[in-house]
């Protein structure tokens, strides 16, 4: 080969060389414009997807989204309910440990749907109004960001920054609120007692209990709906409560009791829909309450101490 045409072919494949080079910065630094977790969809640090279009800043746009929001938390989607919670309101508990408090500790009326009745808007913050059953409801949402977000009441926020998800479930099996607890599904929201044993007194019912005198320190009954007188309890104590509908020719057989601070609901302990019941619910929190009893068939109340 003459020195020409060796000097020919070097400078064709420095050429090729370069050309390739180029060709590769330009893939490399030229990447299609657009949604960077196109192509990294695990990169750290990416941001997350919007939630779509802006909800209206108005009452109809608060009660759609509190709907919305509602309807995943009866069908048992605890992660999609904390999603559409509050910035301020996802630094009380991680998402992972929200969705874990609820595998433990199913809520028994799970799967019961809450319909929004109205919606206050005022500023960026609403009033929603909910019932569920025949209980009713008042929840606080927040505008932000072009989405109305839900605001945990102050009680459940002060729970969720000073107790770990296994106290929490500690307490709400002790107090028979656990669909999946020690709480049978035909008594979601009660401790069932055998039928022969129902009959006997309240001393009974409760976990073990020091000997002294029975305390009552309500008693009510009515048929409809009624607001008992206001009681104070401390940690400890007991509502029995009984109805009867077996007889009843009106088709519909329920029964419900909320306990609330004044006007704040503090806790749905009763929804009945059998026929008839007679139970007994421990509870374990202090204060000055009052019930709110609704149904459907004559009904009495009983609320009292366990020393």
């Amino acid at each position: 080969m003459t020195p020409r045409l060796i000097l020919l072919t070097i400078s064709l494949a420095l050429a090729a060389v370069i050309a390739i080079c180029a060709t590769t910065i330009v893939l490399v630094l030229d990447q299609p414009s657009g949604d960077p977790s196109e192509y990294h969809p695990n990169l750290a640090g990416v941001a997350l997807a919007d939630d779509g279009e802006p909800q209206p800043d108005t009452e109809a746009g608060a009660r759609a989204a509190a709907q919305t929001l509602f309807d995943s938390y009866a069908a048992g989607d605890h992660g999609a309910f904390w999603d559409g919670w509050s910035s301020d309101a996802h630094n009380l508990i991680s998402r992972g440990d929200y969705v874990r408090l609820f595998e433990l500790c199913k809520p028994v009326a799970q799967g019961i749907r809450y319909a929004v009745q109205s919606a206050t808007v005022q500023g960026d913050t609403a009033k929603v109004q909910v019932t569920r059953l025949i209980a009713a409801f008042t929840y606080d949402f927040r505008y932000e960001n072009g989405r109305w977000r839900f605001v945990p009441e102050a009680e459940t926020q002060a729970e969720y920054r000073s107790k770990t998800v296994e106290q929490m479930v500690a307490e709400k099996q002790a107090a028979g609120t656990c669909a999946n607890g020690s709480t049978p599904p035909s008594a979601p929201t009660a401790t069932s007692v055998p039928p022969d044993a129902a009959r006997q007194s309240v001393r009974s019912q409760p976990p073990p209990a020091t000997p002294g005198e029975r305390k009552v320190l309500l008693t009510d009954n009515g048929s409809g709906r009624k607001n008992s007188a206001p009681f104070t309890v401390d940690a400890s104590w007991a509502l029995h409560y009984t109805y009867d509908c077996s007889q009843s020719s009106t088709g519909s057989a329920f029964m419900s009791a909320t306990l609330l601070d004044g006007t704040r609901h503090v806790d749905l302990l009763v929804s009945e829909t059998g026929a008839s019941a007679d139970k007994t619910t421990p509870q374990y929190r202090a204060g000055t309450f009052h019930l709110e009893i609704a149904g459907s068939c004559p009904w009495t109340v009983e609320v009292v101490d366990i020393p």
